[in-house]
């Protein structure tokens, strides 16, 4: 015993030492698993980043529980550049919290996703616990980016971090608006650093802005800076100075062409009412645009002001004839989408839903929210609701997802009032609960207090109680558009109103989630009739034309009559077929 401890322990030494492949050497053909993760960090280091990923895995296999395994399996994807890295990060904090170096990774990807309410509380841990005042800085600017100006003053206060970084607190006092300080501030120090310079004439405008121009022009009179020479042409038309902003844009647009402030000239000319010029700058702007198409989400804002410029000045007979012909050769969402809309704004429900529908056949996704809630406002609800079911089940990117989760929970259109729409959402965000950002996790509280709500209209406080507390369980921190206190009276009314109790919490840790996956085991189902089992399991009866959507396949017959052949090999019966509808055959789900 004594040699092999001496011998793990010369392993370890030539490791730290940066001699890998001797570690390695002295590791290998042992069956301890100390050896096993040794050699996994060694090939790790090495760069053999797949044989190093393999052996992770297989170590997480046989050795549970281990947040070191996790944190070594994180840097190897990493390094590998695969995105699930930050799910083992999360994975070894959640076993082990102290670990520091899988927090501060942790931390890092988070806000390198833009995640910054999930990573303020990681960043926060490392401060208190560990002192680590690396993580200062990172943690004032996501407070920063979320809009916690106040909290982030107290930390630089406390800290006595931001008295060396002037950039911090002049950021955190703009975010709460407290512009004069931040004025004040900057002002001191402007002269020898450009971004300090721009802090104090963005806030110097928000309380003196005649000010603040003149101040902008001084200093571009010695330095051209492109940025401050936008927000100075902004600021020249939000006073009036019409002449100076249009000689600030077209002195842009030659020395630093973007399309912003092509469209912000083209918005400028027609504000002077020079409506032949602005017609002209637009066109070519569009035109360019639509060449390059390298930024959708600008050309299609770009489209939408060039079509209500026209629409506001030219017949609309010839408004069409304009667009159709410049849209016509681009049968992309983004063209489609403003032309259904400029169809729907003239009252041609016909042309708008032939646009809209080629705009969904474009991009399922951008194009199929965009066709769903024009159906919404068309009144055809049904229709609406299987271009949904459709897209929630075709989805494969979380960040897809969460964008498609935003629009039915915050659009016009309520497409969560339907009660499909919304159960097969809440279904998509749980299964991808791990991979979820702070802002998908908030939208997946709010839908469960839309069902909540919705249980405790139909009498089923149990399911009431059930959809409460998930809310309350996936809500972030530092949520913009709920609370906690939304869940209260609801968890109440059903606590009064419930004859019986059925812990949820047992329930849940229990034989339910241990009965639900030994099914799909036992049956052998594949993903799809899994996919149908899960369906019909939660709206109890469904109908072909709705799973047709919900597969993307004509052939449900066949994938229901297989999954009844594997219950009954099992001896079961799940679902059963109830007849035809005008929908297609009708299947009802009859199991426990």
């Amino acid at each position: 015993m004594s040699g092999e401890i001496d011998t793990l322990e010369r392993a370890f030494h030539l490791h730290e030492a940066g001699m890998f492949e001797e570690s390695l050497a002295l590791c290998q053909g042992r069956s301890d698993p100390a050896y096993d993760i040794l050699a996994a960090e060694n090939l790790a280091s090495l760069g053999r980043l797949d044989e190093a990923k393999a052996a992770y895995s297989d170590l997480i296999r046989s050795v549970p529980g281990s947040a070191r395994l996790h944190r070594g399996l994180g840097r190897v994807l990493e390094l590998q550049g695969d995105a699930s890295a930050f799910r083992e990060y999360m994975a070894a904090v959640r076993l082990d919290p102290g670990d520091r170096h899988a927090l501060t990774r942790y931390a890092a990807l988070l806000t390198e996703r833009g995640d910054h309410r999930a990573a303020i509380p990681v960043l926060k841990t490392l401060l208190r616990q560990r002192k680590d005042l690396s993580a200062l800085h990172p943690l004032i600017t996501s407070l920063i980016a979320i809009g916690e100006g106040e909290e982030a003053i107290a930390v630089c206060t406390q800290y006595g971090s931001c008295e060396d970084d002037h950039h911090l607190s002049i950021r955190a006092l703009i975010a709460c608006r407290r512009y004069e300080e931040a004025a004040a501030l900057a002002g001191k120090a402007s002269a020898a650093d450009p971004l300090l310079r721009r802090l104090w004439l963005s806030s110097l405008a928000k309380i003196r802005p005649g000010e603040a121009y003149t101040r902008y022009r001084e200093v571009l009179d010695g330095i051209w800076d492109p940025e401050l020479a936008f927000e100075a042409a902004l600021l020249a038309k939000q006073l009036g100075y019409l002449d100076e902003a249009g000689d600030l844009l077209q002195q842009l647009l030659a020395d630093a062409y973007d399309p912003i402030y092509h469209l912000t000239f083209c918005d400028l000319l027609v504000r002077e009412g020079s409506m032949e010029q602005a017609s002209g700058e637009f066109s070519r702007l569009v035109s360019s645009q639509l060449g390059a198409l390298e930024d959708p989400e600008s050309l299609i804002l770009i489209i939408r002001k060039y079509i209500r410029f026209l629409l506001s000045w030219k017949p609309e007979k010839e408004v069409v004839k304009l667009v159709s012909d410049l849209l016509a050769p681009h049968p992309t969402w983004f063209c489609l989408i403003p032309l259904g809309e400029m169809y729907e704004q003239l009252g041609d429900h016909v042309a708008a839903r032939d646009a809209w529908y080629r705009g969904y056949r474009s991009d399922y996704i951008r194009g199929g929210l965009a066709y769903a809630a024009y159906l919404v406002r068309a009144g055809d609800e049904r229709e609406s609701e299987k271009v949904m079911l459709y897209i929630l089940s075709h989805l494969s990117k979380v960040q897809d997802l969460e964008m498609v989760a935003g629009a039915i929970v915050h659009g016009e259109e309520k497409l969560y009032r339907k009660r499909r729409i919304s159960s097969s959402l809440q279904q998509r965000l749980l299964k991808d609960l791990p991979s979820l950002s702070a802002d998908g996790r908030e939208i997946l509280a709010v839908t469960s207090l839309y069902a909540a709500s919705g249980a405790l209209d139909g009498g089923d406080y149990q399911a009431c109680k059930e959809h409460c507390l998930t809310g309350l369980d996936v809500m972030p921190c530092y949520p913009s558009s709920i609370r906690i206190e939304d869940f209260i009276p609801l968890l109440s009314f059903a606590k009064e109103h419930a004859l019986t109790e059925d812990p949820v919490m047992l329930r849940r840790g229990g034989e339910e989630k241990e009965e639900e996956v030994s099914l799909a085991a036992l049956l052998n189902l594949d993903e799809r009739e899994e996919q149908v089992v899960d369906f019909i399991r939660t709206h109890t009866e469904t109908n072909e034309m709705e799973l047709r959507t919900l597969l993307g396949t004509r052939r449900v017959a066949g994938i229901i009559n297989g999954i009844i052949r594997k219950a009954g090999d099992a001896g079961l019966s799940i679902i059963e077929r109830r007849g035809m509808s005008e929908h297609g055959e009708v299947y009802a789900w009859i199991g426990t």
